[in-house]
């Protein structure tokens, strides 16, 4: 996580000049060798170091990825076309860690970074075949970091992603001990498959509103989730509203990945990828952020306290969608 927050936003502005698809085979083939390299080796420092690399890469490829779909489509479309891009991490939110988890504990940990190698070489594959090129940057788009950072709105949807994954990696850190709280049948395992569901259906739902109703989608979700949480605190040991809560959040979190990276790259537009990096940035640290939070509150105060955490952090989420009217999430159709 530290690898891909401090590096993203550099290396994609240093690379604007490159052509995408070959950036992003590049990209792919050290990400593919670093995960061998973990697979294979026992030097705990060596694998430590292809961890960082593999972090290096991974932010680099995420920076990318809304970017390409937004370089592929035009004003009216972006919205869907990032959507469909983002429908790629809510899938593998609902598959990706239950499938490692399964091979790790049937084969061993270092079979699940070999099968990571081995699907980034599939991949490679699938992109000289199937995805079509795109061009880099024009000259006169490339805008410097700064410049990027302060165009109006910018600051509001940045904001509005450091807080809203804050919250959320706050609790989806420590689902373990929140499936244990709601008694879910299948334990930890059906609440990663009920959250994975709900996120794939929250990224289709994004996909179908979210060019015309950006703002509007966005409360509705935040409001969802806070609701979520008031409904944890009243119920927090009942399997079934735990299912509930479980797949309705999954859907509300699916939906902001799609919210945040259109609200840039409504902003921003040719420069999609370096506000992505930035985007890619403000998610790491909340991630790492929330997960230091989420971890210290549970263990001074209990599983309880982590609902009041992230329903704070929503409100205050609703807050910041509210009050850009103008920049950021404004109330027109941009």
């Amino acid at each position: 996580a530290v690898g891909s927050a401090a590096t993203a936003i550099p290396l994609i502005a240093a690379t604007r000049a490159l052509p995408r698809r070959m950036l992003f085979l590049t990209a792919l083939s050290v990400f593919c060798l670093t995960h061998l390299a973990v697979a294979c080796l026992s030097n705990y420092p060596v694998i430590l170091a292809a961890r960082v690399v593999a972090g290096v890469m991974s932010g680099v490829i995420w920076s990318m990825v809304a970017g390409y779909a937004v370089r592929l489509s035009n004003a009216q479309t972006m919205g869907r076309a990032i959507a469909i891009a983002m429908t790629g991490s809510a899938v593998a939110m609902a598959a990706g860690l239950p499938l490692g988890s399964y091979v790790g504990t049937l084969l061993g940990w270092r079979a699940s970074f070999g099968l990571l190698a081995l699907l980034s070489l599939g991949l490679m594959g699938w992109i000289v075949a199937c995805i079509p090129r795109a061009p880099a940057a024009a000259k006169q788009s490339r805008a410097s970091v700064r410049d990027v950072a302060m165009m109006p709105g910018v600051s509001v949807v940045l904001a509005l992603a450091g807080i809203a994954m804050l919250g959320h990696y706050t609790l989806y850190t420590y689902i373990a001990p929140l499936a244990i709280g709601f008694a879910l049948p299948g334990g930890t395992t059906a609440g990663l498959t009920l959250f994975g569901v709900g996120a794939v259906g929250g990224v289709v739902f994004a996909g179908q509103v979210v060019d015309r109703h950006l703002r509007s989608f966005a409360l509705s979700m935040l409001t969802l989730t806070l609701a979520l949480m008031i409904t944890s605190l009243v119920f927090t040991v009942n399997s079934w509203v735990g299912i509930a809560v479980m797949l309705l959040w999954g859907l509300s979190f699916g939906g902001m990945p799609t919210v945040i990276q259109s609200g840039v790259s409504r902003i921003v537009r040719e420069e999609s990828e370096l506000g992505t990096a930035m985007i890619a940035t403000i998610y790491n640290v909340g991630i790492f952020a929330g997960s230091a939070l989420g971890g210290t509150a549970l263990a001074i105060a209990g599983l309880s306290s982590l609902f009041w955490i992230v329903g704070a952090t929503m409100a205050l989420s609703i807050a910041v969608v509210y009050f850009s009217r103008r920049n950021g999430f404004p109330t027109t159709k941009s």
